[in-house]
């Protein structure tokens, strides 16, 4: 699933937003973001690249624009060019767990494994109780460290508990082997 990064949709599972803008940023990049991820809630993928790129192109600096332009480009199969926007977003802000997200599933595609991986990881380690990277990991994990996956399964599941009640989350841990499920499953936290 692509991650696209809004306040005002934070409701949506996908959708998160970067704190407030610092006063050198115009407002207007806000309305036009919000506007661009309307077009893309709505299925209207080039009109919300037209934004993004216009907003780029007016000088903004926000690692958000730079990682939905990219995701939006990754979702319509520009992986090249995605992979470009990604890391930029990356460099804007390496705090950004949608971006290294993304950019692990656009590496993916491009088959680049090991380097998908590492991204999707360094997503987990922002983000403990990151779910969707998280099963990205498993999906990817014959690439992997298992002893590694296992780990940061245990750290998703002591930093929430609740995690046990997403079916994803049990086929992922089930994925890791039944052993290790069934010691998910019946610990309480274990590991910090």
């Amino acid at each position: 699933m692509d991650k696209f990064t809004h306040k005002s949709f934070e409701s949506h599972n996908s959708l998160r937003r970067e704190p407030s803008r610092s006063n050198d940023v115009p407002s207007s990049i806000t309305a036009k973001e919000q506007v661009a991820l309307t077009l893309i809630n709505n299925g209207k993928l080039k009109e919300a690249e037209i934004i993004y790129r216009e907003l780029i192109e007016e000088g903004s600096k926000s690692h958000v624009i730079y990682g939905n332009l990219g995701a939006l480009l990754k979702k319509k199969g520009d992986i090249r060019d995605s992979i470009v926007l990604l890391k930029k977003a990356i460099q804007l802000n390496p705090n950004y767990p949608e971006a290294h997200y993304n950019l692990g599933i656009a590496l993916k595609a491009q088959g680049d494994l090991e380097q998908a991986f590492a991204s999707t990881f360094k997503s987990l380690q922002i983000r403990p109780d990151y779910l969707d990277a998280l099963l990205n990991l498993c999906n990817m994990y014959q690439v992997g460290d298992l002893e590694t996956l296992k780990y940061m399964s245990r750290r998703a599941f002591n930093y929430n508990q609740n995690i046990l009640n997403d079916l994803r989350f049990i086929q992922a841990i089930s994925s890791l082997g039944k052993d290790f499920a069934k010691s998910i499953i019946s610990t309480k936290s274990s590991d910090g």
